[in-house]
């Protein structure tokens, strides 16, 4: 009754209930607010897409002190930050350029660029982001190359970065492709409570989607419902595998129409600004993606891209990201990959003892170690104490405050 009530809502919307809902916010955007004849999204090719990628950063999670913290901390959140940053400004993908020899002016344009970077020396906070050796996404100082949105550049240069583009991309025009998708959704959001949460995962889902992976998709197929077709495709490919009488391959994925990996970039962009200017102006000592935990108190807003107090934490334990023990009323416990960590279990894991787990087992470890899909298997958890995304000063311990550095690379003659 409820996934009827829900249909008939989205209908109402101008959409369908799709499989996800990344793919049901999209159906949504495509129908009632983009505008093929104004704007068209054009095919990329596979090496555009690749290019856009390179520029396309996660959000950002830091530890900027550890240890146990005996005074008070306060945890705010970023009111709705990627629909905020979904109603700014954004290249109009109509026409691209590639400048082999950019001129420096070019980073005032809307565009990305491989660039060579040189962080100052004194930053605490740095602020743009690079992924390390490991694939791992830090904040360093010191010098090294990139791709990069001109926003976050322009940003970055204002901070006293020095850039020097090597290879630039200019969308020649831009346009606010989603600034009303995300004003009906809010106010959406604000009237309709029994809806709130629909309309707010709608909110966070359709970015996403421009950047969706449309690589070959894995297929594990029945020996007896093997095609001709299939086992050519079988045949072509060199990772192709036989487990358990399933013929294991990769099939091409046709791209769809909206694959515009720069859109998704530039959220994520508009982003990281934002949250860098709270981070800096209240001293964080953690941030997470839309969130910072500071001893400073902020002035609270509903209003999008501000900010709101989530918790007041009297002592607080932090060792790394995703992993600390926030005191409160309603105590916070988190340690990445382990649910529903109990207090007993999180200070286990600090003597560096393991958690039990338990998890259900997923189709390929099933084949490959002839158990039962979804059968419940059972392990033990052990947590590195260790951060290995700032410079630390000796080793983890609780019964000390301490202050990191940032990483120093040099990477740019590479």
């Amino acid at each position: 009754r409820y996934m009827e009530r829900l249909q008939d809502k989205l209908n109402r919307l101008g959409c369908e209930l799709k499989t996800t809902i990344s793919a049901t916010a999209m159906d949504l955007w495509n129908r009632e607010f983009y505008n093929p004849l104004m704007h068209p999204i054009f095919k990329i090719s596979d090496k555009e897409e690749r290019l856009m990628r390179k520029c396309y950063y996660g959000g950002r999670t830091e530890c900027f002190y550890r240890g146990c913290f005996e005074k008070p901390l306060k945890l705010y959140d970023i009111n709705s930050m990627y629909p905020k940053a979904l109603t700014f400004e954004y290249p109009d993908t109509k026409k691209m350029y590639r400048i082999a020899s950019p001129e420096h002016s070019y980073i005032n344009s809307f565009g990305f660029s491989y660039a060579d970077i040189e962080a100052p020396e004194d930053l605490f906070y740095p602020f743009l982001p690079y992924r390390n050796a490991e694939d791992k996404l830090i904040f360093p100082l010191g010098r090294f190359k990139g791709y990069y949105t001109h926003i976050e550049l322009k940003e970055a240069e204002r901070l006293g970065y020095k850039i020097t583009l090597l290879k630039s991309y200019i969308f020649p025009k831009s346009y606010y492709p989603f600034a009303e998708y995300v004003s009906k959704l809010y106010q959406l959001r604000n009237s309709d409570k029994d809806y709130s949460d629909v309309y707010k995962i709608l909110l966070n889902s359709l970015y996403g989607k421009f950047a969706q992976r449309t690589d070959k998709i894995q297929c594990f197929i029945p020996e007896s419902c093997m095609t001709d077709n299939d086992f050519k495709l079988f045949s072509e490919d060199d990772q192709g595998d036989i487990e358990n009488g399933f013929y294991i391959f990769k099939k091409e994925m046709a791209k769809p129409d909206y694959i515009m990996p720069i859109f998704s970039a530039y959220v994520t962009s508009y982003s990281r600004i934002l949250l860098y200017k709270y981070l800096t102006k209240y001293k964080a000592v953690y941030c997470d993606t839309d969130s910072i935990l500071t001893e400073r108190s902020i002035r609270e807003s509903s209003e999008l891209g501000r900010m709101k107090l989530e918790r007041i934490s009297s002592r607080s334990i932090l060792i790394k990201p995703k992993f600390y023990y926030l005191y409160s009323h309603y105590d916070i416990i988190k340690a990445k990959g382990i649910r529903h960590i109990t207090k007993p279990e999180f200070l286990n894991l600090l003597r560096g003892k393991s958690v039990k787990q338990m998890k259900f087992c997923k189709f390929r470890e099933a084949l490959r170690r002839n158990l039962k899909v979804n059968e419940i298997l059972r392990f033990a958890k052990y947590m590195d104490l260790e951060d290995d995304k700032r410079e630390w000063h000796g080793k983890f311990g609780l019964n000390k405050w301490q202050k990191s550095t940032p990483i120093i690379i040099d990477s740019g003659s590479q």
